[in-house]
């Protein structure tokens, strides 16, 4: 279970019992999923690439909301792509800041985490998710 894995090797930091899904901060959904995306890359030749979540499309909303989503699926026209959206507190929370921010960019910059984090979420059987 990734979970279990991430909070055994990142260490003290998430060792306290934790509802699940769990409420957990920025901070600690980084080192979590610093732990996956190593994972990762040093899967060998028994991962199967072709059930490999990649990114199959992007979808911005206009203000106010501001939402980013992520579509993530195993071929370019996945039937039923996984969901992954940013709010703009989430990412002004990640790069510490008090406004929000170009979600787009910010979503360049960390795809590796957040391809992480919709794999991760997807494994546990569900086809949407929000980081608020």
């Amino acid at each position: 279970m990734a979970g279990a894995i991430c909070r055994a090797e990142v260490g003290d930091a998430l060792t306290a019992p934790r509802r699940f899904p769990p409420p957990w901060s920025v901070e600690e959904q980084d080192a979590c999923f610093v732990v996956l995306i190593e994972q990762d890359k040093t899967a060998g030749p028994m991962s199967d690439a072709k059930s490999e979540l990649q990114l199959i499309g992007t979808h911005g909303e206009p203000e106010p909301s501001g939402l980013f989503r992520l579509s993530y699926g195993t071929e370019p026209n996945d039937p039923m792509p996984f969901i992954l959206t940013l709010t703009p507190q989430y990412v002004a929370r990640a790069i510490g800041k008090t406004a929000p921010t170009d979600i787009r960019n910010y979503a360049e910059q960390n795809a590796d985490k957040l391809k992480a984090i919709a794999t991760f979420e997807k494994a546990r059987g569900v086809t949407a998710h929000t980081l608020e």
